[in-house]
């Protein structure tokens, strides 16, 4: 083989490459989106009650998400689908948003739907284990604290981005009128191995992260439902399908750190700690024992 052949095959295999990666990161156009098959909704052009998806605040998010084979349509009593943008998301189904989002399809058989997802959920570290305890919870609106607690450890144990923003509490609550009213003991929803769960910790971390931000009014909302479209914003921020939001004013006006070596060494010895160790072995017989 000669040499230019050579240099004309890695130039294509380059080329191919690069427009890969320009793919991955660039924004949907108005073509796009209709390629992705939003049409197929029947609310996409027709208000049938709960809003239209076209011209949605978030229908360049759905479009993106949808794709990526992110999301599915809530069926119609005629076999059709709909999208249906501003309904409440459930605990269950904004799980297995992630789950689809970054390739995690493949459930156990042995549970319910809902349960296979909670199930995959655990195995990836996103929730503890012995949150299969409280399956009430898990066809429940997800409430935006929520999202957050589950989007913090998505971005843990999906993305890998182990990020610390020491100060991202005393941040939230410089620029979140109602951070306070956070959630600070709610260990049954979430059953994680911790003794006190802080939400105002995961909402400060989303915040600096650029995932989730607060309304025109300063607030955070933490006990109000998030979304259909909601979901898909967050998530798309999550996995940088679209880009995240920009904390350049958390930094220069609030004095928001940034450890980019990854997590601080006390958080490291105690993830590593007898005690916690215990705790994880005790939510994995949780679903052996199930």
């Amino acid at each position: 083989m000669n040499k230019k052949y050579i240099n004309i095959k890695r130039g294509i295999i380059a080329a191919v490459l690069a427009m890969q990666s320009i793919a991955a990161v660039s924004p949907v156009t108005a073509d796009s989106i209709e390629a992705a098959g939003l049409k197929q909704f029947t609310d996409y052009a027709v208000d049938q009650g709960y809003g239209k998806l076209q011209g949605h605040w978030a229908e360049q998010d759905i479009g993106v998400l949808y794709g990526r084979g992110g999301i599915n349509g809530i069926p119609n009593e005629d076999g059709s689908v709909r999208f249906d943008a501003n309904a409440t998301i459930t605990t269950a189904q904004f799980l297995a948003l992630i789950l689809q989002a970054s390739g995690n399809n493949n459930l156990d058989s042995a549970y319910d739907w809902a349960g296979g997802v909670l199930k995959k959920s655990s195995d990836l570290g996103i929730i503890g284990g012995a949150y299969i305890s409280y399956d009430n919870n898990r066809n429940k609106p997800i409430t935006r604290e929520y999202a957050a607690f589950i989007l913090d450890r998505a971005n843990d144990h999906i993305m890998k981005e182990p990020v610390v923003f020491p100060n991202q509490i005393d941040v939230a609550s410089k620029v979140l009128n109602d951070i306070g009213t956070a959630t600070t003991n709610d260990t049954t929803f979430i059953g994680t191995t911790r003794d006190v769960v802080n939400m105002q910790d995961y909402i400060g971390y989303v915040l600096a992260a650029g995932i989730m931000e607060g309304d025109n009014n300063g607030n955070f909302n933490p006990q109000s439902p998030m979304t259909r479209a909601e979901a898909t914003a967050v998530i798309n921020r999550l996995f940088k399908y679209t880009p995240r939001i920009d904390t350049t004013n958390l930094k220069n006006n609030y004095g928001l750190e940034v450890w980019e070596s990854g997590v601080s060494p006390e958080i490291e010895a105690r993830n590593n700690s007898p005690e916690v160790q215990a705790g994880r072995e005790a939510a994995r017989n949780k679903w052996t024992n199930r």
